[in-house]
């Protein structure tokens, strides 16, 4: 028995602790590290009851692709290891979003595999790292000024049932462990290249390190252990902040931030810009910095993959558009307008009850109304150019949009502040303004009581952070 597949075995049962009948893919490009976790998996495949196929992502932008191809395929079919194989555009991902080809190659193999794990909730992926890829990468991600998340490394496993068995073998354990076997692999040409960042770490400058202080990996995964800690509960913390600040998971408000630590911004726009891309591929702390409350910068912030506003303080994608909307009021109920994650709620009252004091409500976006200059049904939609009317205690009719804008609200963001009207689509009521004088109370009637729920406030935010 190897001396690798003892603790290979236990590794993999800590991970995946119901192995039986379900279906691991093993990522496969003929590299050193991809044949020895295929080797040890194929050697447990019946022992723990699970299937091994193999999956391997042609990138397409090297010369030898086509031989590698070929290799991949020839290794498996000689060992009778079925494969699942594609192919990718890389070089169309990397000019479309703006990355370079590495983070291009990592982002198409990843939505390679994510299509092999969502075949089937029991399917898994298994990657060659190792505890060598864990101190390059702990080292490359030094030099980009990664914070604790990013020098947290590579997790054991990652989200959507993405493992890394062999992050407990260094790179001297997986050579011997191929030359006990006297197995092959496939030696990509662009490994040697000193060009590249982390071939210069693992070639020239890693080597110098160790030999100055033997227990450099031990220590560094020792570190990386602790920013994990730290990060998880950093990330689960920084996503309630940003569930409860956000407008419809895309716009921050101004203010959002402000009450927040330092430490705690950078976490929540780490999780806003993943939220907006998906990832944080080439998201430096350059990208982020330049997102804090305390350095304003320019209208547009062109980011990797992603390009940001701010107007008026707002922070949201340039792209952003509010989805259009137009409901009917019930006279008596609670309207829900979903587009803008908003309430409106009506009730009929008599005038000497018509506030109720509820301190909960903001007076900013409560009004009662006299009914009976108002035709039936009553609707709530965006503002348009065209709308305005006179409001209470004024001698002039208003633009609509001109009190929009007076709110601080971006032309962007205009439709997140519904707009009131009557049947006639006659605005009676831009919540934060007061209500239309043909909608005024009178004495002895009875009135609607009208009060919105779920907009952006006037006032300054609260921490959400306690």
């Amino acid at each position: 028995m190897d001396i690798l597949l003892p603790p290979f075995r236990d590794r993999l049962l800590q991970l995946i602790p119901d192995i039986q009948g379900t279906t691991i893919f093993s990522a496969f490009s003929g590299g050193k590290d991809s044949v020895t976790l295929l080797i040890l998996l194929s050697a447990l495949e019946n022992e723990l009851n699970f299937r091994l196929k193999a999956a391997y992502l042609n990138h397409g932008i090297r010369e030898d692709a086509s031989s590698e191809a070929r290799w991949v395929s020839d290794f498996c079919l000689e060992r009778s290891i079925p494969l699942t194989s594609d192919s990718a555009g890389t070089g169309e991902l990397s000019g479309r979003k703006g990355i370079n080809l590495e983070a291009a190659a990592s982002h198409m193999r990843y939505a390679f595999f994510s299509r092999l794990i969502n075949l089937s909730p029991t399917n898994w992926l298994a990657t060659g790292h190792t505890l060598s890829d864990q101190v390059e990468t702990f080292f490359m991600r030094l030099m980009r000024g990664s914070g604790g998340a990013g020098l947290a490394g590579i997790l054991p496993v990652r989200e959507k049932r993405i493992l890394r068995p062999l992050a407990i073998f260094s790179e001297a354990d997986i050579l011997a462990f191929l030359k006990r076997r006297r197995l092959p692999h496939y030696e990509d040409p662009s490994n040697r290249d000193l060009a590249l960042l982390r071939n210069r770490l693992r070639h020239q400058i890693l080597p110098m390190l160790r030999n100055q202080f033997p227990h450099m990996d031990q220590r560094i995964l020792d570190t990386t252990r602790i920013f994990r800690d730290e990060a998880d509960w950093f990330v689960a913390h920084a996503q309630r902040i940003l569930n409860r600040i956000s407008l419809l998971g895309k716009i921050l408000p101004p203010g959002a931030l402000d009450s927040l630590h330092p430490a705690v911004q950078r976490h929540v726009l780490r999780e806003y810009l993943r939220r907006l891309r998906g990832d944080l591929l080439e998201i430096s702390l350059s990208h982020i910095e330049a997102l804090m409350p305390s350095n304003p910068s320019r209208r547009h912030l062109s980011l990797p993959g992603i390009t940001l506003t701010r107007q008026k303080q707002f922070l949201f994608p340039r792209n952003f558009s509010v989805p259009a909307y137009s409901h009917v009021l019930s006279t008596d109920g609670v309207c829900l307008i979903p587009e803008i994650s908003a309430r409106v709620h009506v009730s009929t009252c008599r005038t000497e009850t018509a506030d109720d004091g509820n301190a909960d409500i903001s007076p900013y976006f409560r009004v009662t109304i006299n009914p009976e200059k108002l035709r039936f049904p009553l609707r709530v939609r965006p503002a348009r150019s065209t709308d305005r009317y006179r409001k209470q205690g004024s001698e002039f009719s208003q633009q609509v949009f001109e009190m929009l804008r007076a709110a601080g609200l971006p032309a962007a963001l205009r439709p997140l502040r519904p707009l009131l009207c009557d049947a006639s689509d006659i605005p009676f009521w831009l919540p934060g303004n007061a209500p239309a004088v043909h909608a005024a109370p009178r004495s002895h009637t009875r009135l609607l009581k009208i009060h919105v729920e779920g907009i952006w406030p006037l006032a300054s935010f609260q921490s959400p952070d306690a």
